[in-house]
């Protein structure tokens, strides 16, 4: 791999500790629904760098992402629960959670192996994941909620943008992402990766937006 490849994936990391590193030294002064998605960032940040690291040892870092799928989605589950409680009957999003773990397992038993392209729980998580963005937006609107604490769903609807323009964007590169590496030439493979790291950074900037507007209220 040529060396602007290998920069420009290592720049790409920097947003995801920079937010996951504010996140944790920001921790005492956040709400409660921040605090919880602290948890998401420090995984985030933790799976990356370990993925990083396997790569560049060209060491297979697949069951990594089988593993992030399925932790990140409970994260995230958890502070949707967090946000959502006193709208919606959040038992739902147990379901909905256990559902989708059932579905990891059952993808790596039986439809991708865990050293392959977690494709089929990717595009899941997505569609999943725009879903409740977009719900939370809607349901952030509620004027109970603007009154009661404007600047906390501010912040929430900054970190709705960014799982929506992420999960929006890359859904069709996570669908066909085991095809393109399998099947197409190596520069459109690294092409597809570049693309999905913008869609990254893109969507860690808004997180930390998010943490700053909070602290900064």
């Amino acid at each position: 791999m040529d060396s602007i490849a290998k920069w420009i994936i290592v720049l790409s990391c920097l947003p995801i500790f920079g937010a996951a590193g504010y996140a944790l030294y920001s921790y005492k002064r956040l709400n409660e629904r921040l605090k919880v998605f602290t948890w998401f960032l420090a995984l985030s940040g933790i799976i990356q760098l370990v993925s990083v690291i396997l790569w560049f040892c060209s060491i297979n870092n697949m069951p990594l992402l089988h593993f992030y799928v399925a932790a990140g989605f409970t994260c995230l589950i958890w502070f949707y629960n967090t946000v959502l409680k006193d709208l919606i009957n959040v038992t739902i999003l147990y379901v909905i959670l256990g559902i989708f773990l059932a579905f990891c397992i059952y993808n790596i038993l039986f439809l991708q192996h865990v050293k392959s392209y977690d494709s089929y729980g990717l595009t899941l998580e997505a569609v999943l994941i725009i879903i409740f963005s977009l719900s939370t937006m809607i349901l952030s609107k509620n004027e109970i909620l603007e009154n009661t604490d404007p600047a906390a769903f501010r912040s929430i609807n900054w970190i709705n943008a960014g799982l929506l323009i992420f999960y929006a964007s890359d859904m069709l590169l996570f669908y066909f992402g085991d095809v393109i590496m399998k099947a197409f030439p190596v520069y459109m493979s690294r092409s597809t990766y570049m693309l999905h790291s913008f869609f990254s950074v893109i969507m860690y900037l808004c997180f930390f937006t998010a943490l700053w507007k909070s602290r900064k209220s």
